[in-house]
């Protein structure tokens, strides 16, 4: 297996968009996620939209938004998990804030290939393109009213200790 982002392949997004939509149901009555598909996280950040292919076949996509964190007023993840996130990212790029993190907010795994560990193949992609962006670390907000892990309330996990 192996991983292309849509900077370099653009040709993968309709195959990756077929692996599914971002979230559930809720997700589809929601305004942040409503103005944030797929789609339109592809065309703006290209290059943190990945696919993962099996020879030629995608398996498995990884969406995530560049952002700034921490910060002096961003200490913690934001309260409104996903929605907090992309607003974050959407304000960054906004203001012209340059990211310092990567947060993940997707990952699509085919249904016939799901339970073979290529969710974790998806999480290190973004790992190693948030490192070879220089970003400082991946982030994984929880979707909004879920408690967030131990790792993600200090702050997500630093790529150097990756």
């Amino acid at each position: 297996m192996h991983i292309q982002n849509l900077s370099a392949r653009p040709d993968l997004l309709e195959p990756a968009l077929r692996l599914g939509d971002i979230g559930s149901e809720f997700m589809q009555h929601d305004p942040v996620a409503i103005l944030t598909r797929a789609r339109r996280l592809a065309e703006r950040w290209p290059e943190f939209f990945l696919v993962v292919l099996d020879g030629d076949v995608p398996v498995a996509r990884a969406v995530s938004v560049p952002l700034a964190f921490p910060t002096p007023e961003r200490e913690h993840l934001p309260d409104h998990g996903w929605d907090g996130a992309i607003i974050w990212a959407v304000e960054d790029a906004l203001d012209g804030r340059a990211p310092t993190a990567l947060s993940a907010l997707d990952v699509q795994v085919a249904a016939d290939r799901r339970g073979a560990g290529i969710a974790a193949v998806a999480l290190n992609g973004l790992r190693e393109q948030a490192r070879a962006s220089g970003l400082d670390r991946l982030v994984v907000p929880p979707p909004d009213g879920q408690d967030p892990p131990p790792h993600a309330v200090h702050g997500g996990v630093p790529l150097q200790a990756a």
